[in-house]
């Protein structure tokens, strides 16, 4: 053979044309030492292209002539020329697969294994796939996966070789390497000192991967707590966020004990901390009452509001009220809007934010502001105080890391045992954010006060704007949830003195009700609107009337009357605070009414007459939904007045509806349902139910047979787009149609001023049943049934009342027990049942004889009244209660009316 110099001088297609004519001087049994002779030499000059490809030469050669191979010379050479890096990667897989075919699988499995070890042992990583062509040797052995991996990564690591393993191995081999080293103090030091070297194939990104890799499998092995305090500084930086916390935890508090903590600065609590988690004993009966009389004689909504939630959860008797004194809502709307709202800050109105998908984090550092969106693949956002805003990338952030900003560099904070631990955020690669623990800065937090002056436009001075962390735990017991525990509250208090404002706030917040600033960035907020916010400052009473009577109807309303009254407000966020406002006091309205009425007083004249009751007849907790009624009444009738009437029928208008409309489809011509039950001994209450008085005080009850409700069904499958009410204008009246919670589904009701109706055909709707007359119910009937229970009692029940209607209709005699004498859910208190409300002892308030029979039909099929909903129960109890409710004592219901009712339905019903 010529001169080796002078032949790697002929360059790599010389070279190989050179070897391959002398290879054809030579006969078959010398072509594979020939090729791996030339192997030996080109490796001896460092030309491992070359050899590489002399030694799939040789290779190719056995394969041309099977009959010269000889397994142990081959495999020989093999461990010689893997060691020396002569061997490429095709010929190891290929071997693999000629020894699986060749040897049993043991032998075959120990041979490959032998020649993988030989390249670790000369400092090389044999090729990149050793890792599945050994696992599928190894099964075929009989060797476990798991164990096949460990031998190779402890492997590695005695031979050093894992520092220049490639992104394919790193791929394979970081689970095993975590493992062994886990279990063996001597691996766990190889595997540190095993810091990846970046190879000149590797982009800077994918040698970046393996070192991240590499970090990983440290903290899988627990390697934190072996490491110096220098190594997180320096080796350790720019370490993924979830990986660096596991490293720093298994380290402990060691790294953070030499630098000083830094204390809150700011004045007033710490914003930067959620409040304490133990909350303050509940208060007492009298210490509730109290506290409660204060506050709603304070004169804002937002106390007034404290004052009815810390009352309503307590079962107190009026005695305990003492004839508290209750601020005028539209009395304390007006306080409210004078001395300044939130909203005009662009600071969203009091309540609690609902959390949503991911967090939210809210945190201040001086004059920085950063809100950062913490889910999978988050952003961070600091308002800087020069204006600027700079940003930061959360690729799979730690849910116990909170971002902020110093004005220069992000910084990501946790609190552990009470001491402040952060990390410098430096930058991010492969979808994960780095993170530095650096020596300067790892107990640095973020400072701001807890309180803070602002002065809304137009004030004459500023309000004091504080957080309170004690704010939600020193209320009622329902208050002292876990959800609230998390929260304390900004108060914002007038300069006279007046609360104003409470608004839930925590660094964690949600985004549903918009977000809020911790007290030391209100005063750096703009006003959105001075003028508007001038307007607020001069607000009369008058005017607040105007904007709560328009407000009973519902959000969209508010809006429009406060663009309306208050033109100068001009700005659409500043509009939707002061209608928030509105609509507090029209909720305070309403609690007010009830909580007079616990206490015994007498009612406060109505700002509206939508909001009249008559004393005589009053309607409780239920004024809110008379309100409602009236509305929707008022619309219906205002259409037959405002349009003549058309030969088919015309949509006039959307309107808005009240929140109670939801619940009129259940309802409508349903009220006995709620009122018959109550005739019984079992399931007595002191009167009849608020909502039966509500709908007996408004036009829907009021027996001139005007009113009807028709159930619809889309025949388009199109789903309703919004929310409003459709008002059409029918033939015979006025129709409006609801909207309910399944948009496919929805009930109309429609009005005709005499009482005459006809079919009615509305596009895209269809009617499965026939309509549902008005309700039997009427105020005078209402009065006669209480006037009845008073005198006479509880009706007495018949048991064969149950046997005959199970006669006339088929239904088998537990339904029919249940539908005349259980509850208005169909219930009967002898069965058993989950719901706490139902007491074993009520059974002893029925008759021997009933409760005999309850018991001879208790193992009939389980229905629940043979299949009705709970509206239809209601439905079908308007037909069992008779004209004169004087026969209940009497004669009982009205079973042939109820039954030939229920015929009819079930012939009709799907």
């Amino acid at each position: 053979m010529a001169d080796l110099t002078e032949l790697v001088a002929a360059g790599p297609k010389g070279a190989k044309s050179r070897v391959t004519k002398l290879a054809r001087t030579l006969p078959a049994a010398g072509l594979a030492p020939l090729f791996e002779d030339v192997c030996r030499a080109f490796l001896a000059e460092g030309e491992h292209e070359l050899a590489q490809w002399c030694f799939a030469q040789a290779r190719k050669a056995e394969k041309d002539h099977p009959a010269l191979l000889d397994l142990d010379r081959v495999h020989t050479v093999f461990l010689e020329l893997a060691a020396a890096g002569g061997v490429p990667p095709t010929a190891f897989r290929d071997h693999a697969k000629a020894l699986a075919d060749a040897l049993p699988p043991p032998e075959a499995h120990a041979r490959f294994r032998e020649i993988v070890c030989a390249a670790f042992d000369a400092g090389r990583i044999p090729y990149a796939r050793f890792f599945p062509d050994l696992r599928r040797l190894a099964r075929a052995a009989k060797v476990r996966k798991r164990d096949e991996e460990e031998f190779l990564a402890e492997r590695m690591l005695r031979a050093g070789v894992v520092p220049v393993a490639s992104h394919q191995v790193w791929a394979a081999a970081r689970e095993p390497l975590a493992a062994v080293a886990h279990r063996d103090e001597e691996l766990l030091k190889l595997l540190v000192a095993a810091e990846p070297r970046p190879l000149a194939e590797h982009s800077p990104e994918v040698a970046e991967e393996i070192r991240q890799w590499w970090l990983e499998a440290l903290a899988e092995a627990g390697a934190g707590a072996h490491l110096p305090d220098e190594w997180f500084f320096t080796v350790g930086r720019r370490c993924r966020a979830e990986v660096l916390l596991r490293l720093v935890d298994q380290a402990g508090p060691r790294l953070f004990d030499g630098a000083p903590q830094e204390p809150h600065r700011g004045p007033g609590p710490d914003p930067a901390l959620p409040p304490p988690t133990d909350p303050e004993p509940a208060l007492t009966g009298d210490e509730l009452v109290r506290r409660a009389a204060a506050e709603l004689s304070a004169g804002s909504l937002a106390c007034l509001v404290e004052g009815f939630e810390l009352l309503e959860p307590a079962d107190l008797p009026p005695g305990r009220l003492r004839e508290p004194h209750i601020t005028d809502p539209i009395d304390a709307l007006v306080t409210t809007l004078r001395s300044g709202i939130p909203a005009e800050l662009a600071i969203p109105p009091a309540g609690l934010p609902r959390q949503r998908k991911g967090r939210t984090v809210v945190l201040q550092h001086e004059g920085t502001l950063a809100i950062a969106d913490c889910v999978v693949y988050g952003h961070a956002t600091a308002s800087l105080p020069d204006g600027t805003q700079r940003g930061l990338r959360l690729w799979r952030l730690p849910e116990e890391l909170d971002p902020w900003c110093d004005g220069e560099s992000f910084h990501l904070s946790r609190v552990v045992d009470g001491r402040w631990q952060t990390f410098r955020a430096d930058g991010d690669a492969l979808d994960s954010l780095l993170l530095t623990l650096d020596p300067a800065t790892r107990t640095v937090r973020p400072q701001a006060p807890g309180e803070a002056e602002v002065t809304f436009p137009g004030a004459s001075a500023p309000s004091r704007v504080r957080l309170d962390h004690d704010e939600f735990s020193r209320t009622a017991p329902d208050w002292q949830s876990k959800t609230h525990r998390q929260r304390g509250t900004i108060v914002v208090t007038a300069p006279d003195g007046t609360v104003t404002a409470r608004l839930a706030f925590s660094p964690l917040q949600g985004k549903v009700n918009g977000l809020v600033p911790p007290p030391g960035w209100w005063p750096r907020r703009a006003p959105l609107d001075p003028e508007g916010s001038a307007a607020l400052r001069a607000l009369d009473r008058s005017t607040a009337e105007r904007l709560v009577t328009a407000g009973l109807r519902g959000p969209a309303a508010a809006e429009e009357a406060v663009r309306r009254w208050l033109p100068d407000i001009t700005h659409p966020t500043l509009v939707e605070g002061v209608a928030a406002a509105v609509r507090t006091a029209v909720g305070c309205l309403y609690r007010a009414d009830t909580l007079r009425r616990r206490a015994g007083l007498p009612s406060a004249p109505a700002v509206s007459p939508l909001l009249q009751t008559d004393p005589d007849f009053p309607v409780g907790d239920e004024l809110g939904r008379l309100v409602s009624l009236r509305l929707m009444a008022a619309d219906l009738r205002q259409a037959v007045a405002e349009t003549a009437a058309p030969a088919d029928p015309v949509l006039l208008r959307v309107v808005e509806l009240p929140s109670v409309q939801y619940m009129l489809g259940g309802e409508f011509g349903r009220m006995a349902g709620y009122a018959y039950p109550c005739v019984w001994a079992w399931n007595a209450r002191s009167r009849l139910p608020d909502l039966v008085r509500a709908w007996a005080a408004s036009e829907w009850a009021d027996g001139t047979g005007h009113w009807r409700l028709l159930e619809l069904v889309s025949t388009t499958g199109r789903r309703q787009r919004g929310y409003g009410g459709q008002l059409w204008r029918t033939p015979h009246g006025a129709l409006l149609v609801l909207h309910q919670h399944d948009d496919q589904r929805t009930v109309a009701v429609e009005y005709s001023p005499d009482g005459r109706f006809a079919p009615v055909e509305l596009d895209g709707w269809a009617q499965p049943r026939p309509p549902v007359p008005q309700t039997w119910i009427t105020r005078e009937r209402v009065l006669l049934l209480d006037r009845l229970l008073t005198e006479r009692g509880h009706a007495t029940p018949d048991p064969q009342w149950a046997l005959d209607l199970s006669e006339r209709t088929g239904m088998g005699v537990l339904s029919a027990l249940r539908l005349l004498f259980g509850d208005r859910l169909g219930r009967l208190p002898s069965r058993p049942s989950t719901h706490t409300h139902d007491r074993p002892d009520r059974t002893r308030l029925m008759p021997p004889d009933l409760t005999a029979l309850i018991k001879t039909h208790a193992d009939e099929a389980e229905e629940h009244a043979h299949g009705l909903t709970y509206p239809q129960i209601d439905l079908f109890r308007e037909h069992l209660m008779p004209d004169d409710p004087t026969t209940l004592w009497t004669t009982g219901p009205d079973l042939p009316r109820a039954a030939t009712w229920w015929l009819a339905f079930t012939r009709t019903s799907p």
